[in-house]
C-alpha cells in the first residue's frame, strides 16, 4: 500500500487527518496460475493510410477496367433510340389522335372541367453520340478516415492489472468489433426549473438535448490455459443505446468514441473479473485536540500518521500496534452517558472509527467487524448509521473476492 498525502482539518471538537492510500482489490474469479497477458483487438478499420490509397487506386482501376463495357452499353442504347425514333413519333401522333377525338366527344361542360386536354408530346431526337466521361481518380480523405495500426488498441485500452504483457500462462483475449451503426438523432425538449433572480420565483425553462441511437456489436473471448473463460457479445454493444449530446453530435466523432468506450468498459470488466486492481482510498485518523486531557491520544494519532508514512529504516508496524493500544485502553475507560467524561460518547466514536479503519488497512477484516458491532450498538446520528453500513458493504465486497 502507498501513501501519499495528509490533510488536517477540524470536525466540532475532533481534528481528523485524512490519510490517502492504495489497497489491492482481489479479482471475482482468479485464475490460478495466471502469469501475464495477450489481447488482440480486430476493428472493420484499416491499420495505415496506405489502406486507403490502395482502396481509392483499387476503385479506380475497377472503373476503369469496366469503361469499355459502359462506353459499348450507351452506344447501343443510343443506336436504338436513333433506330427507334420515326416509330416513337409515329405512335405519339397516334396516341394525340386517340386521345384528341376522345376528347372532343365529351359534352361542352365536361371539356371545361377537364383538368388536362390532349397535348402532343413527341419523343426528343437523338444527337450526337457522346461517350460517358472518363472515370477518374478520387484521393481519399484522410481527415474523416478512422484509422487504427495493429496492436495500438490493445496496448492503449486493454491489461490485466497485476500482470505483465506476455505468452507465458497468459489470459487471451480478441475483441472483434463490428461496424458503427447510427439512427436518426432526434431533437428532444425537456423542461428544467430554474431560479429567476430578477422576478425571485421559479420558472420552467425549456432545454433541449439530442439522443442519438448508436449499436456496434462487439465479442469478447478469453482464453486461458486452452480453456475458454468468456465467448459472448459483450454487454451493451448488441442492442442500441441512446447517446445524448447538449448538441447534434457529429457522427464521425461518435464513431471514434464509441471504440474507445467500449474498449474500456471491456477492460474493466476484465480487471473487475481476473485482475489484481490498485484501487486509490483513504482513512481518518481522528482525536480531540486539548492540551492536557487528551495528550494520550494526540500522541496515538501521530504515532498512527508514522505508522502509516513509515519514513527510514522503520516499516510503521511497531507504530501503528502503539497506537492501536492506546486507543483500545482509552476506550476501556469510556463512559457513553457522561458527556463530561474524559472518554465521552462523541470520542468513544471517533476511537472505534480509527480502530476500523486501521484494521481494514491491515486486512483483518474480521477485527475490524467486531469493532464495528461495538460501535452500532451506541446512540448514532443517521449519518453515523451509514458511515458504520458503509463500511460494513465494503468489508462485504472484499471477503466475497477472497481478501
Amino acid at each position: 500500500m502507498s501513501l501519499t498525502l495528509v490533510i488536517s482539518g477540524f470536525t466540532q471538537k475532533i481534528e481528523e487527518d485524512v490519510v490517502k492510500y492504495e489497497y489491492t482489490r482481489p479479482p471475482l474469479q482468479p485464475l490460478e496460475g495466471l502469469a501475464s497477458y495477450n489481447f488482440t483487438v480486430i476493428t472493420p478499420y484499416p491499420e495505415n493510410t496506405d489502406g486507403l490509397v490502395d482502396y481509392a487506386q483499387q476503385q479506380y482501376d475497377d472503373a476503369m477496367a469496366a469503361y469499355p463495357e459502359k462506353v459499348a452499353e450507351a452506344q447501343r442504347i443510343h443506336d436504338e433510340r436513333v433506330a427507334n425514333y420515326d416509330q416513337e413519333v409515329e405512335l405519339a401522333q397516334e396516341n394525340y389522335r386517340i386521345e384528341q377525338e376522345a376528347f372532343q366527344q365529351l359534352s361542352k361542360l365536361e371539356r371545361l372541367a377537364a383538368e388536362e386536354r390532349p397535348e402532343l408530346k413527341m419523343p426528343r431526337k437523338p444527337g450526337v453520340f457522346v461517350k460517358p466521361a472518363e472515370p477518374r481518380y478520387i484521393e481519399p480523405d484522410f481527415d474523416s478516415a478512422i484509422i487504427y495500426k495493429e496492436g495500438v488498441l490493445a496496448d492503449t485500452y486493454l491489461s490485466v492489472e497485476g500482470f505483465e504483457k506476455g505468452t507465458d500462462k497468459a489470459l487471451v483475449g480478441t475483441v472483434e468489433m463490428g461496424n458503427f451503426d447510427a439512427g436518426s438523432t432526434e431533437r428532444v425538449a425537456n423542461k428544467k426549473r430554474v431560479y429567476n433572480k430578477e422576478t425571485k420565483q421559479y420558472v420552467d425553462q425549456v432545454v433541449y438535448e439530442y439522443q442519438t441511437p448508436i449499436k456496434r456489436p462487439t465479442r469478447l473471448t478469453l482464453e486461458f490455459e486452452g480453456q475458454t473463460v468468456h465467448n459472448d457479445i459483450f454487454e451493451g454493444t448488441g442492442e442500441y443505446v441512446t447517446h445524448v449530446s447538449k448538441t447534434s453530435p457529429n457522427l464521425l466523432d461518435l464513431e471514434k468514441k464509441d471504440i474507445g468506450d467500449i474498449l474500456s468498459r471491456i477492460n474493466t470488466y476484465i480487471n473487475d473479473n481476473y485482475g489484481y486492481v490498485q484501487v486509490p482510498t483513504s482513512m481518518i485518523i481522528r482525536f480531540p485536540k486539548n492540551k492536557g486531557d487528551h495528550d494520550d491520544l494526540e500522541k496515538a494519532a501521530k504515532l498512527a500518521k508514522r505508522g502509516l508514512r513509515p519514513i527510514g529504516s522503520s516499516d510503521g508496524k511497531a507504530e501503528l500496534a502503539e497506537a492501536m493500544e492506546i486507543w483500545s485502553n482509552a476506550l476501556a475507560e469510556g463512559d457513553e452517558n457522561d458527556k463530561k467524561a474524559r472518554i465521552n460518547s462523541k470520542i468513544m466514536q471517533s476511537l472505534y472509527k480509527n480502530l476500523i479503519e486501521t484494521y481494514i488497512f491491515k486486512q483483518e477484516y474480521v477485527k475490524a467487524q467486531d469493532y464495528l458491532v461495538l460501535l452500532s450498538e451506541m446512540d448514532l446520528k443517521r449519518t453515523e448509521e451509514s458511515w458504520v453500513e458503509g463500511k460494513i458493504s465494503f468489508i462485504e465486497e472484499l471477503t466475497s473476492r477472497g481478501a
